[in-house]
């Protein structure tokens, strides 16, 4: 899950790609121009996405329309399921759940994982964001993250 806290108005998603195996929402993924996929990001890299779907309820599940944003059917991404990119853009704020929070202060340099995640850059070299602070979403621990 992730939300957006402060981001440019006006900015393009990319809706042409889909997903290459299950993922969450809120993963930070990378593009495969080939095969026109989204996979987890390789450690390290700096050029990913915060990956998303779009919130569409069909089916037997459309009898309950009021369902949280923490809901599974809309958490869980499955493998060739169509996904929507959102491109991080330097100064944007955001609340992430995709993140070793584990010993985090504020200030610390994030750099991504192999898993999708945020976790401590040591050194910085890989920093894409800075850890801001912890962040409450209607009883959900999300994490304060600014774009580098």
């Amino acid at each position: 899950m992730y939300r957006r806290l402060q981001e440019v108005i006006g900015k393009n998603y990319n809706a042409l790609y889909s997903a290459k195996t299950d993922l969450t929402y809120g993963a930070f993924v990378e593009q495969d121009h080939k095969d026109k996929k989204v996979k987890l990001a390789t450690a390290g890299s700096k050029n990913v996405f915060l990956v998303s779907k779009e919130r569409v309820i069909d089916g037997k599940e459309s009898v309950d329309m009021q369902r949280s944003d923490y809901d599974p059917l809309f958490e869980n991404i499955k493998a060739d399921e169509m996904v929507v990119l959102e491109t991080l853009i330097r100064g944007e704020f955001y609340a992430v759940d995709q993140i070793v929070h584990a010993g985090l202060q504020a200030n610390d340099k994030l750099k991504v994982n192999a898993q999708g995640k945020l976790e401590k850059d040591a050194t910085g070299a890989d920093a894409i964001a800075v850890y801001v602070g912890g962040y409450d979403d209607a009883g959900h621990q999300l994490h304060m993250i600014q774009i580098l």
